[in-house]
């Protein structure tokens, strides 16, 4: 046997999936109805969403261990997926209904101003209507930035943990696209005998060296003419998002540049738009004339509209310096702050993003710890 031997490939592969798993969410279900043989830029898709160029993920991907990987460990089916979907939006409402239970207040479209630090301790938080909520603990579950940068006077913060949290890398290279459709996209290569879940996922994009010329141009502040597409007909999973006929295509576009080296984002919002309905149109020619509305949301809008720092869905790139105990910054992985009853427990911390709750678990038991052990029973005053 000629084929290089790769330490471990017998029984630690899976734990590369683990990994995989673990920061960036499974497979979608496309995948696990792929062949073999497109496993490869599959993976590397996911691997891209973390920010890497895409020659780097090329490297880091391996794509045969991937593949010799999932031939041992079989995909699952998707026939649960619409039931999948529905769970998660009805587990939002279950989770805020338990939370009311327990005395939970919840507050929608408020916008938070600072974080009230006094003596070193989080105090409270000020909204921007001027109300003040104390509390012996704060738990932020926005970015690193928008938490230190953003709610804290730079004085109550260590010059070295400022200077490395201004330091996280937030490039951000994502745009959404959302429409509703008149008639289902119908994208050439889909087999009649496809069922509506099999017709639900659907990424554009011909190769890797594709990929690197559209990050390429993006880094230099550039909107690529030819975008990366992956596109989710998600009244194909859940028929209750729109009235019967109708369907929604949602988009995540890669990659475009939160700093744009001419004009601006308000400027170039509808350019962005047409190019991926262009893009979309070459997979799916009936996409175009089919459409009723359109929401471009550009990575300014996603820092304007959801607070993203630089359109970061990940809360900070999901780079290897920027993982594990070096996440959000190497000394203050343990969703600890410098201030004392503030605590990090979004994609920023450990384990990242890719709604797995696991940062908020986690912050929240640390948190726990801390309050039993006494830390934390300090009036607020």
């Amino acid at each position: 046997n000629d084929e290089p031997q790769i330490a471990g490939r017998d029984d630690g592969t899976h734990e590369v999936l683990d990994l995989d798993h673990l920061l960036f969410g499974e497979l979608d279900p496309r995948a696990r109805r792929s062949q073999e043989d497109d496993l490869g830029l599959l993976v590397q898709q996911h691997l891209r969403r973390a920010g890497l160029e895409p020659k780097d993920i090329a490297a880091l991907a391996d794509a045969e261990r991937i593949v010799d990987a999932r031939r041992k460990r079989p995909f699952s089916d998707i026939d649960d997926l619409s039931a999948r979907a529905q769970l998660s939006r009805r587990a939002v409402q279950a989770l805020a209904a338990a939370g009311r239970q327990c005395g939970v207040e919840i507050r929608t479209s408020t916008s938070v101003a600072r974080i009230e630090v006094r003596n070193g301790r989080a105090r409270s938080v000020v909204l921007e209507d001027g109300t003040e909520l104390r509390a012996r603990i704060v738990l932020s579950n926005a970015d690193p930035k928008r938490t230190f940068i953003g709610f804290l006077d730079a004085k109550e913060l260590p010059e070295d943990f400022l200077f490395a949290v201004r330091g996280i890398k937030m490039q951000g290279p994502c745009a959404k696209v959302n429409m509703v459709l008149s008639e289902e996209p119908r994208f050439t290569g889909t087999s009649p005998q496809a069922t509506a879940l099999e017709r639900t996922f659907y990424t554009l994009v011909p190769s890797l060296a594709f990929a690197e010329r559209c990050y390429d141009i993006a880094k230099f502040g550039e909107i690529p003419e030819e975008l990366w597409v992956d596109c989710v007909v998600s009244s194909n999973v859940d028929d209750s998002l729109a009235p019967p006929g109708k369907h929604i295509l949602t988009c995540f576009v890669q990659y475009v540049p939160y700093h744009l080296r001419e004009g601006n984002w308000d400027e170039k919002r509808n350019l962005l738009g047409d190019r991926v309905v262009k893009k979309i149109a070459e997979y799916a020619p009936n996409v175009p004339n089919a459409i009723v509305a359109r929401q471009v949301l550009t990575p300014l809008d996603l820092e304007r509209t959801y607070g993203l720092t630089e359109g970061n869905i990940f809360h900070g790139d999901l780079r290897l310096e920027q993982l594990f105990f070096m996440r959000p910054v190497p000394g203050w992985s343990q969703y600890r702050t410098p201030i004392d009853g503030l605590y990090l427990c979004g994609a920023g911390a450990h384990p990242g993003g890719g709604v797995t709750g696991a940062p908020g678990r986690n912050a929240a038991h640390q948190a726990l710890r801390d309050w039993k052990k006494g830390r934390l029973r300090e009036a607020a005053a």
